[in-house]
């Protein structure tokens, strides 16, 4: 996703884990970009890579709400996340809490 561009993860149902990353191989790209969900999301397997300015944000307060990075259980469900140089990582609401092992 590119410059200013938003990804609004807003399920008609209130299920965070609908949006899924296949294998180890599958990428989310944030350049500049903003990521928000209504009703939180959980990502497992693949990769976040982030360039640029990217924003996370999600408006629950629950952790079901919240933005995961893996589910806690499986190193097979981790996300891995790549911070590219000069990037930076903006939370402006909600909480993005990690579950990798």
């Amino acid at each position: 996703m590119g410059n200013n561009v938003t990804f609004n993860y807003d399920p008609p149902v209130s299920n965070n884990q609908l949006l899924a990353l296949t294998d180890p191989t599958s990428k989310i790209i944030l350049n500049g970009a903003n990521l928000h969900a209504a009703y939180g999301l959980q990502l497992t397997k693949g990769i976040l890579e982030l360039n640029r300015n990217a924003t996370l944000s999600s408006d629950g307060t629950a952790e079901s709400e919240s933005i995961i990075f893996g589910d806690g259980t499986s190193s097979e469900n981790n996300l891995n996340i790549k911070l590219r140089p000069g990037a930076t990582v903006n939370i402006t609401q909600g909480n993005v809490i990690e579950k990798n092992i």
